[in-house]
């Protein structure tokens, strides 16, 4: 698996925040070192943003944060919701962890789930998951116990550990690897994806047998591919016609703004595409901030998409008035979609026409806020 990103790890974080439950009782800290002492207890939700987070004593809820380096060698008697470069758990926690890093490594009980999306993981033969391990990593090492089940996706996977459920294993990359190890036990069954056949030893071990699917790397079907542009094609027909007729006095105004675009209007596209990223980013940062930040990135990507149709609607306008159409609207807007899309999914071309397309429609509805915020 690729590297991922900062901004990506902070979105699933972020994404997982939002679904935990508040407390009332809740304590915040931000700060270079935040080391929470052997004899120290933490009462009720402990949120925190440090470079380096050690955790020696006892959390009594959720430990929910991101640092540069995180490790926990006492107690949460919660969730460990983090976000950081490095994180290690040899202590003990009572709830589930879900975990976006570079490295994770597992040494310590964990008493429900882990979710856990890194470039290297590592489940040591210390470790214990009470219930299912779902990972997603480069390099994935699976040992210790896991009294559920296992759903692993790497490119190099190696298992010596005992699975009391099924273990599914799908492999990605040009340099797949699984190696089972002739001591790991699975309940269930061991079904792996990939694109060769690994041989596996001791077999017998495994309660429900192996199961092996191929499949050629990362690419779709045609009729997948069909299907996807397909459903493409008409989200954006939905999209547009509730725009262009439901929010008629919006799309029109857009359109009056697109028709008297300049190249000084890309300026506050420009700003708008890098400065609410950064204020996501640091809103996420701040864990305080989550939830509107999540709300933003919403917004920040419904726009870009919103830019999309809206420029596709003024093309097709555009067209139909030069043609002599104007009466036929919704079949040209019909047509002006799926050519649109069409183009859209040409290899380069498409990425190029799309981002032109996207930063014209951004230009408009930008134009049409400034113009309504100075009616105000």
């Amino acid at each position: 698996m690729k590297k991922r990103s900062l901004l990506i790890f902070a979105l699933i974080l972020g994404f997982f925040v939002f679904l935990t439950p508040n407390s009332k009782a809740a304590e915040f800290k931000q700060s270079g070192l935040v080391h929470i002492q052997e004899n120290e207890v933490v009462n009720g939700n402990f949120y925190v943003a440090a470079s380096d987070l050690i955790i020696d004593g006892k959390i009594g809820g959720d430990l929910i944060g991101a640092a540069k380096n995180i490790r926990v060698n006492g107690e949460i008697a919660g969730d460990l919701i983090v976000a950081a470069q490095d994180i290690e758990v040899n202590g003990r926690v009572e709830g589930n962890i879900r975990s976006a890093s570079s490295r994770f490594t597992l040494n310590g009980f964990v008493n429900k789930n882990i979710n856990a999306i890194a470039e290297e993981i590592y489940l040591n033969h210390e470790s214990f998951i009470g219930w299912d391990f779902l990972g997603a990593g480069q390099t994935v090492f699976v040992k210790g116990i896991i009294n559920g089940g296992l759903d692993v996706i790497g490119e190099n996977v190696i298992v010596d550990s005992q699975i009391s459920k099924d273990a599914n294993i799908k492999l990605e990359g040009k340099l797949q690897g699984l190696t089972i190890l002739p001591e790991t036990t699975i309940g269930g069954t061991l079904n792996y994806f990939g694109l060769q056949e690994t041989l596996i030893a001791n077999q017998e071990n495994f309660k429900q047998g192996v199961n092996f699917k191929q499949y050629e790397g990362q690419k779709d079907s045609p009729s997948k591919k069909a299907g996807n542009i397909i459903f493409a094609i008409l989200a954006a027909l939905i999209v547009a016609s509730f725009f262009f007729y439901g929010l008629k006095n919006i799309s029109q105004k857009t359109m009056k703004s697109l028709s008297n675009f300049s190249l000084k209007d890309l300026l506050p596209v420009l700003i708008f595409l890098v400065v609410l990223p950064i204020i996501i980013i640091i809103l996420l940062i701040t864990i305080i901030g989550i939830p509107l930040a999540l709300l933003l990135a919403s917004f920040f990507f419904g726009i870009i998409y919103l830019a999309k149709i809206m420029a596709v609607i003024f093309l097709t306008k555009f067209t139909q008035k030069k043609l002599g159409k104007e009466k036929n609207t919704f079949l040209f807007l019909i047509l002006g979609i799926i050519i649109s899309w069409l183009i859209f999914t040409l290899p380069y071309v498409g990425n190029i026409v799309a981002t032109v397309a996207t930063l014209f429609g951004l230009s408009g509805l930008i134009k049409y806020v400034r113009n309504e915020s100075s009616n105000l």
